[in-house]
């Protein structure tokens, strides 16, 4: 769902199914790693972290904190950078995709970082999935 499904699509399964996930830490946490996904609407982004709040999910909490510590870098540090431009297996995972649209709609992080990045992992060949290269292309600099 997270690859193919719409934001609203995607939020309004999660959000529909809420009594599931915020009696489980384990799925809560899956939720969590969705956050960068929802935060193409603030009221998605807000209503998560207020259930997770209200519901003491700590270890969810603490990966929209660790999403959050990264948008909010200046520079990308060469960790993330490294990470963010292999594969695993050929294939260009759905969680690092995630994250990489985080990053790259990141206000905080330099514009020619995130071009660069971006174009790299284009032109590179390290992202060929059309799916991934058709969000890419609405990512908004």
């Amino acid at each position: 769902m997270a690859k193919y499904a719409s934001d609203d699509d995607l939020y309004s399964i999660v959000w529909s199914n809420k009594r599931i996930w915020e009696s489980s830490g384990f799925l809560a946490r899956q939720v969590a790693a969705l956050q960068p996904i929802f935060r193409s609407n603030p009221n998605y982004s807000n209503n998560i972290e207020k259930t997770f709040m209200s519901t003491g999910h700590l270890d969810a909490l603490r990966i929209l904190k660790n999403f959050d510590e990264i948008r909010s870098q200046y520079k990308l540090s060469k960790d993330l950078n490294l990470y963010l431009s292999s594969k695993n297996k050929g294939r260009y995972q759905i969680y690092k995709f995630i994250l990489l649209v985080d990053v790259l709609n990141s206000s905080q992080i330099r514009v020619e970082s995130r071009i660069e990045l971006k174009t790299r992992l284009i032109h590179d060949k390290i992202i060929t999935d059309p799916v991934y290269i058709h969000k890419l292309d609405s990512v908004n600099f």
